[in-house]
């Protein structure tokens, strides 16, 4: 098999260039030449993918990921085409088994975007396959170890079927004229971005994406597994440790337990477990798979909240419980306007002790700290009266020496 020919190599800086036309081309033409060639496949699969010709583009992936399906370079288009099916758990699962990897630099980026929400499906619809690969730094510079993962008995399997379909192109393109790298960019992906874009705006006015209320029932996290991978490790950093795991059994159980719980709409629960690894000694794929599942727990309204957790408990352990929610009631210490919100601290009760919370209420109106004198006097009237109130929110940590609890509310009642 020739990985460095001219007109791969040829195909290979087209592709840098933006030249899409040519480096398909060139790249069928090697395939037609060599069936097995797996960079030839490829690189006509990436010029496709920039010319978002669909049909085609899955065609040569399909036969490049026969050949090689452990290349990083396979692995990043696979979970590209997993996106414009709107199935997120499998492209993440991708990304994941690359995140040890010298590409994975990518796949780390995705993943973070991933759970912050970034609308992926959109960019996926709108043919932006840049964003979501990596290209090899030269074809000369392809290493050996990829050139050895295809399997020769899988490719002589392959001749002996003679299977024409994929020894013929399916598509043909005409070049055309020498007009440059910028026009054919705009010709070829801006145009077809603009139009797809324009189709899927009118058809759903409204993406969510992952961080739509309620949304796990149909989520594929109910297939999450990390027994392929879980192990544990001597962690370089021991500070950042905040619990040994003995067993890898007891590992494997804590994940399945989050499944559990949040099958139940135990959110709070399930998302002790996934904390409690993601600060242990697990090895960093099955931390990185929890951090992923933890994007898929929703956050419920007050009315359908049905999981508490007390502040004895939070106290215990407080990395364990980041972004809990709580529903509490207690004795208003202090209440005041600032910009952008209301600053709270209360006093809660529980059969075992008293605990100091503050806790912060985002409004939409920006609001003065300035107070007038009869506003002062009622201000202090209020804090001598010590009203109730009742909170609804997020548990973010812990405060100063006096351990006050501090939370991001969703809802207040006064």
């Amino acid at each position: 098999m020739n990985y460095s020919s001219g007109k791969l190599l040829e195909a290979f800086n087209a592709i840098r260039q933006g030249e899409f036309e040519q480096a398909f081309e060139l790249s069928n033409s090697q395939v037609k030449v060599v069936p097995d060639n797996f960079w030839a496949w490829y690189f006509a699969a990436i010029a496709l993918g920039f010319l978002n010709k669909r049909e085609p583009f899955q065609h040569y992936l399909d036969r490049a990921n026969l050949l090689n399906s452990k290349s990083p370079y396979i692995v990043y288009l696979r979970a590209y085409t997993h996106l414009w099916n709107r199935d997120l758990e499998s492209a993440l699962i991708e990304w994941t088994s690359l995140i040890d990897r010298e590409e994975g630099w990518l796949a780390k980026s995705l993943i973070e975007k991933a759970r912050k929400g970034v609308n992926l499906f959109e960019k996926a619809d709108r043919g932006e396959i840049s964003f979501f690969i990596v290209l090899p730094d030269s074809v000369e510079g392809i290493s050996k170890t990829e050139q050895e993962l295809i399997s020769e008995s899988f490719i002589a399997d392959l001749d002996r079927n003679n299977d024409a379909i994929y020894n013929e192109p399916i598509l043909r393109i005409k070049k055309g004229s020498n007009t440059g790298v910028f026009t054919k960019l705009f010709k070829y992906i801006l145009i077809p971005i603009v139009l797809i874009g324009l189709v899927y705006t009118l058809k759903n006015p409204v993406l969510n994406f992952i961080n739509k209320k309620n949304e796990t029932n149909a989520m594929a996290w109910k297939n999450f597994k990390i027994d392929e991978w879980a192990a544990l490790v001597n962690p370089q950093k021991k500070e950042s440790i905040k619990y040994i795991y003995k067993s890898k059994d007891k590992l494997i159980d804590d994940f399945e337990q989050a499944k559990t719980k949040l099958s139940d709409n135990k959110f709070n629960q399930a998302r002790f477990f996934l904390q409690r690894i993601i600060y242990s000694n697990a090895d960093f794929k099955t931390k990185e798979k929890s951090k992923i599942f933890l994007s898929f727990i929703p956050e419920p309204d007050y009315q359908d909240f049905s999981d508490p957790v007390f502040p004895d408990k939070l106290l215990e352990t407080p990395e364990f419980y980041a972004d809990c929610l709580v529903l509490w009631q207690g004795s208003v210490i202090k209440i005041r306007d600032v910009d952008h919100g209301k600053e709270v601290s209360l006093l809660i009760k529980d059969a075992k002790s008293d605990y100091l919370v503050d806790a912060f209420l985002q409004t939409k109106d920006s609001k003065s700290n300035w107070l007038s004198f009869s506003d002062f006097q009622k201000k202090k009237e209020l804090t001598e009266k010590k009203p109730q109130a009742i909170v609804y929110g997020k548990f973010k940590g812990v405060i100063g020496n006096q351990k006050k609890i501090y939370l991001e509310l969703i809802q207040l009642w006064m």
